[in-house]
């Protein structure tokens, strides 16, 4: 919740991914359908819980954020329910951001349908690189046309605020790869952009392959310098640049 009491949000943590990536230290557990369903019946209890408590005082939701792990390792109806079970439980403002986020490659267009049809009007898709040997050289899963084909479905289920995380400072990635995942992100016309520097966690796996000297670590020269031309170049594409990692277009600031 944050600080405002006329500015109420709810964060849902789902802490389910496919696979752990080797860059990622978050507490998360592998999605299995018995544990997904064990935490789905547990987070409706909590849900009853928290109304119980009246720790509210009768404030409205302005926004709601899935967050991760991977949302959309959950079938999309247990989201849906997720949702009217919230705003059903809490007076939510009828203008409310609510924020889901998907790996491109967990979700299709029947999932982002039924997302979109429930009152989710933000999407956020850990896209990471718009290169194919960079999620390979992260260990994440799926390929650049994923993101493409998610966006692109997203779009067709009626979602039109979008954003696309992205990394920089991978595993032998250039100045001019980033650059061109930044071009190549101007295709699929977000509304909003987010940049993470690269940075090394420890007991992670990217941490053991560059102790044991199978991966280089981050240059942080080279990773000022890509943060410098991302400033600039989304800048020249109509992005504002309003927090440290986060760029959108007129409007579309993540609340």
């Amino acid at each position: 919740m944050s600080a405002s009491d006329e500015d109420l949000g709810l964060y849902v943590h789902i802490p389910f991914c496919r696979r752990r990536c080797h860059f990622c230290a978050f507490y998360l557990e592998i999605a299995r359908s018995d544990r997904m369903a064990l935490f789905h019946s547990a987070l409706i209890q909590e849900i009853s819980l928290y109304y119980r408590q009246e720790l509210w005082n009768g404030r409205t939701l302005r926004t709601i954020y899935f967050g991760g792990g991977t949302p959309t390792s959950l079938p999309a109806e247990q989201l849906a329910a997720l949702l009217a079970l919230i705003r059903a439980t809490w007076p939510t403002d009828g203008t409310a951001e609510i924020t889901v986020e998907a790996h491109p490659s967990s979700v299709t267009v029947r999932d982002l349908t039924i997302l979109a049809d429930a009152g989710f009007n933000r999407i956020s898709f850990g896209a990471e690189s718009m290169a194919d040997m960079d999620l390979v050289s992260i260990g994440r899963f799926g390929r650049v046309q994923d993101t493409a084909a998610a966006v692109q479905a997203a779009r067709r289920a009626g979602f039109e605020n979008i954003n696309l995380d992205l990394m920089y400072g991978l595993p032998g990635q250039s100045l001019q790869n980033w650059m061109h995942t930044l071009e190549s992100l101007m295709t699929l016309a977000p509304s909003h952009i987010s940049c993470y520097a690269l940075t090394i966690e420890k007991d992670t796996r990217l941490a053991q392959d560059i102790a044991r000297d199978l991966v280089r670590p981050p240059d942080e020269v080279l990773q000022i310098d890509m943060e410098a031309a991302a400033e600039h170049f989304l800048g020249e594409a109509g992005f504002s640049r309003y927090e440290i990692s986060n760029y959108a277009r007129p409007d579309y600031a993540c609340r």
